[in-house]
C-alpha cells in the first residue's frame, strides 16, 4: 500500500556531480524523517541522461513510498552484498575496514 507523502513536508537539495556533469537532487521527508521522494535534474534538456536520472528518481520515489528499505534499495542498484565478513562488489572481495 502507498504511503501518501503531506502537502508540507520537509526537504533537502544538494547539487552532486556525475561524470562530471552537475546534478540537483531534492529528497522529501515524511514527518517521521524518513525519505519519501526524491527529484533528479541534471545534464541538458532532452539528453539520456537527464531523462534517465529523472525516471530512476519516480521509481525511487514509488519504492519509497510502497515501504521498500532504503537498505534494500542500495543492495538492489550496487550490487553489494556482505559474505563472510568482507563486502563482495562484482566478484571483488575485500575487507570492510578497507572498503
Amino acid at each position: 500500500m502507498r504511503r501518501i507523502l503531506p502537502r508540507r513536508r520537509a526537504a533537502e537539495t544538494f547539487n552532486p556531480r556525475f561524470w562530471n556533469q552537475p546534478f540537483t537532487v531534492t529528497v522529501g521527508f515524511y514527518a517521521d524523517g524518513t525519505p519519501g521522494e526524491v527529484f533528479i535534474d541534471g545534464g541538458k534538456t532532452g539528453q539520456d541522461v537527464q531523462s534517465t536520472a529523472r525516471d530512476a528518481a519516480v521509481v525511487l520515489s514509488l519504492a519509497l513510498q510502497h515501504g521498500t528499505p532504503i537498505e534494500a534499495i542500495r543492495h538492489a542498484v550496487t550490487r553489494q552484498r556482505l559474505r563472510r565478513g568482507c563486502i563482495d562488489s562484482g566478484g571483488n572481495c575485500r575487507s570492510p575496514a578497507n572498503a
